[in-house]
């Protein structure tokens, strides 16, 4: 992971497909089982508090439903955690 300094604050490069992860809310919880129903029921995946996936799949999901003045958070505290790589 590239760390580059500007203006005293840590710009970090990372990649889309690097992993990310995020605890859900109640929101969070209902739009992640929403957008399973697309799939069969035999391989969705059991939609539990921490959520882990590649950057771009998160903002696939969630994607519409993030945005200036939303009412509604679907990750506690707005936090999205980005595993460093080695």
């Amino acid at each position: 992971m590239n760390l580059i300094m500007k203006n005293k604050k840590e710009i970090y490069t990372f990649n889309i497909n690097d992993e990310v992860a995020v605890q859900l809310t109640d929101f969070g919880k209902e739009i992640l089982k929403e957008f399973y129903l697309q799939f069969p029921k035999d391989i969705r995946p059991k939609v539990e508090d921490k959520f882990i996936t590649e950057l771009w799949n998160l903002m696939k999901i969630f994607g519409k439903y993030i945005f200036m003045g939303m009412d509604r958070l679907p990750f506690k505290d707005n936090i999205i955690q980005i595993r460093k790589r080695d």
